[in-house]
């Protein structure tokens, strides 16, 4: 019984990557997902510049907020971009080329902004009232950030897991 399970687990793995429409509609869904972040981003634009302004009124400049909103809503706008590329290249069957290389360097600066974005979360100073909504949408960043490294570690820790188990099988096989 447990080897007809694999053997259908494995057959529709097989065919999901023969055929290109689950691919598609991963880069159609990731696009829109990555879209909809660069516009949520971008809502906040008209509330930094406030923020600046107040500060900038009080003789004080911070432009904190305003650097991380637009490296946020680069990355991302990048992001969806980086997808439609993949996903024309596949309809296409062609290769990404040079445009293609720079999106996936964006993923460097993901990492670097989601790193710094952790340390700046934990240190910032308290905002007023009306600016926490700055504030709370970079900490929800934050929180994805984190829920994506103990989703790396849990589907890590599984295939390490499934790994072992396959080789022991393999091993044993191969004695009997």
């Amino acid at each position: 019984m447990v080897r007809k399970t694999q053997k259908n687990i494995q057959d529709v793995w097989v065919a999901s990557r023969q055929q290109d429409r689950f691919y598609i509609t991963n880069k159609v869904f990731s696009f829109m997902l990555s879209a909809s972040l660069a516009g949520v981003t971008l809502s906040y634009k008209p509330l930094c510049h406030e923020y600046q302004e107040y500060y900038d009124e009080k003789g004080e400049e911070d432009y904190t907020y305003t650097i991380i909103y637009w490296f946020l809503f680069i990355f991302y706008s990048f992001q969806a971009l980086d997808e439609l590329i993949e996903m024309f290249s596949v309809l296409t069957k062609r290769e990404k080329g040079a445009l293609g290389l720079l999106f996936e360097m964006n993923y460097i600066m993901g990492l670097v902004l989601s790193v710094f974005l952790v340390v700046f979360v934990f240190t910032a100073a308290e905002l007023e009232e009306r600016f926490k909504p700055l504030y709370n949408w970079l900490f929800y960043q934050v929180v994805i950030f984190f829920v994506a490294i103990g989703a790396i570690l849990a589907i890590s820790t599984c295939f390490a897991v499934i790994q072992r188990r396959t080789l022991r099988q393999q091993k044993a096989s191969q004695i009997a």
